[in-house]
């Protein structure tokens, strides 16, 4: 679990890094450039954005409960649809 959260973290730790030139782009641009970011990084402040993002366990549990959640309910209603 704990690798997960560090796996989340790092993604959005990239997207903070990167978030002007993100806003500047257009979505299939972002994509392309997410697909294939940049060699060249500063690392100090890289791992400065990683630190500052704090995701307990809890939180974790408690995001993946609700998305459990959520999506039972869209396949109920499916369901009803029926």
């Amino acid at each position: 679990m704990e690798g997960e959260i560090f796996a989340i973290t790092v993604a959005l730790a990239i997207l903070k890094y990167y978030e002007l030139e993100l806003k500047m782009m257009t979505f299939e641009s972002a994509v392309k450039f997410l697909r294939k970011l940049p060699e060249v990084i500063n690392e100090k402040e890289f791992f400065k954005i990683i630190d500052s993002l704090n995701i307990s366990v809890k939180d974790y549990e408690k995001t993946l409960k609700k998305q459990t959640v959520a999506q039972i309910n869209s396949q109920i209603h499916q369901a009803l649809l029926y």
